[in-house]
């Protein structure tokens, strides 16, 4: 906690959340994907493994922020799955198609905040009750079998 500001210090995935942020509009913009591997390259990362907790802080945002998830567009290279939400029926049109420039590229800080907000919301529930709490319009596929 900041003392001066009484805000939450900013975690490093919410510092590096914010340039993945960036970076994934830029993506969404073009209608691009982009594997684990480039987003860990462009964040600063040399191993993709902790891009995991980036793409929560990311997710969280966009949740708040009633944005599509931006971290739908990162796919396994070896798959082209992207991690846990491979369990839904996602359309991309949304994120491809979602007026980005109106959202204002947050601090370090408002990501700690929207990670903060969803893991108080989200405590103790399973991935896809979190969907299923937050953004109910999307479907899980075992849903639609």
């Amino acid at each position: 906690m900041n003392k001066k500001t009484n805000m939450p210090a900013p975690s490093n995935p919410a510092i590096r959340a914010k340039k993945a942020i960036k970076t994934l509009i830029e993506r969404a913009k073009n209608n691009q994907l982009m594997t684990y591997i480039d987003l860990a390259d462009a964040i600063g990362y040399h191993d993709p493994r902790p891009t995991g907790h980036v793409l929560w802080c990311v997710f969280a945002w966009c949740l708040k922020n009633k944005a599509p998830a931006l971290s739908r567009l990162v796919i396994s290279k070896g798959t082209g799955n992207p991690g846990v939400e491979e369990l839904l029926v996602y359309n991309l049109f949304e994120i491809f198609k979602f007026d980005w420039d109106k959202m204002k590229i947050p601090s370090p800080t408002e990501i700690e905040m929207c990670r903060q907000w969803l893991e108080e919301e989200a405590d103790d529930l399973e991935w896809h009750e979190i969907i299923a709490k937050f953004s109910p319009k999307r479907f899980l596929i075992k849903d639609l079998i």
